[in-house]
């Protein structure tokens, strides 16, 4: 038995039907990022087991964010971490492209100074 749902554009197909109220419940919480909450609440509206209620919540999800990705504001906020995330770390004065190679280089380049200081003073003996 086939139930279809249609919330302005997708239909979406489900092989086990509950009412729309009940599909909006469980679509609320999954665009509120509690999948937890929206597998039990699938498995208390159409009496269906855990693993059949997980597979037909993800399947609802999956849908939901092809069809309507602006309804997820979790995955702009995320989004917005990872561009922000490289400008966050960066130190002022300091080029955030170049990690530790201008530290060991540094170090690279005085070890050089010191050792032929080293060998220099060495020779006059």
């Amino acid at each position: 038995m086939t139930q279809e749902f249609d919330f302005g554009k997708p239909v979406i197909r489900m092989s086990n039907p509950i009412s729309g109220n009940d599909l909006k419940e469980v679509v609320n919480a999954i665009v509120a990022d509690r999948k937890i909450e929206a597998i039990k609440l699938y498995r208390q509206y159409s009496g269906i087991g855990l693993k059949e209620a997980k597979d037909a919540v993800d399947e609802l999800e999956k849908k939901l964010r092809t069809e309507s990705p602006e309804k997820f504001p979790s995955d702009q906020i995320a989004e917005g971490r990872k561009q922000n995330t490289k400008s966050s770390v960066s130190t002022p004065g300091v080029q955030a492209s170049r990690g530790c190679f201008g530290v060991i280089a540094v170090i690279a380049v005085g070890a050089t100074i010191l050792l032929s200081l080293v060998v220099v003073l060495w020779n006059s003996l």
